[in-house]
């Protein structure tokens, strides 16, 4: 993997983050990490680039060597996968602190028997400085109204069914 980066006078490193998100949740957990990231590493300057239509504009940087060293993607996409293959994402297999990555988490990004990609669902809620509690427990509470819903509708099945292999005839 190439590494955009550029070392200035004063001794500061600048490295791109280029990501994909356009909504405000995501832009701000970054903002936020890169803030604190930052207080602890003066001398690594993150910038952080969003553009429209940025799965497009990554394409066209790759195509010409102009690859940013971090960048968010779809690993479940087709495009990641001939990243993968044509060897302009790095394997992350062997890591320290892959081991601290819930292995879970890290499958729903698998698109290979190696990980290559972590889950950003889970970091627009917790970063190494901080967790949105309101954020993350929201998010688990949207994913559970179809089960309740369905619920709703389908109790007198659901009850009848677990009664009939329970009550004896």
């Amino acid at each position: 993997m190439l590494l955009s980066t550029c070392v200035s006078a004063l001794g500061e490193t600048t490295v791109e983050f280029f990501q994909q998100k356009m909504e405000e949740a995501p832009q701000r957990a970054y903002a936020e990490a890169i803030a604190k990231f930052q207080e602890e590493n003066p001398d690594l300057v993150i910038q952080l680039n969003t553009v429209p239509d940025a799965g497009t504009v990554l394409q066209q940087r790759i195509s010409t060597g102009d690859i940013p060293p971090i960048f968010t993607d779809y690993p479940t996409q087709m495009q990641f996968k001939t990243k993968v293959a044509n060897g302009y994402i790095e394997c992350l297999e062997g890591q320290e602190w892959l081991e601290r990555v819930n292995p879970g988490m890290l499958a729903l990004s698998a698109n290979t028997d190696k990980a290559y990609a972590l889950p950003l669902f889970q970091y627009n809620f917790k970063t190494e400085y901080s967790f949105n509690y309101t954020m993350a427990f929201t998010a688990y509470l949207l994913s559970l109204v179809p089960v309740l819903v369905m619920y709703c509708f389908c109790q007198k099945y659901i009850i009848s069914g677990l009664t009939a292999g329970a009550v004896k005839s």
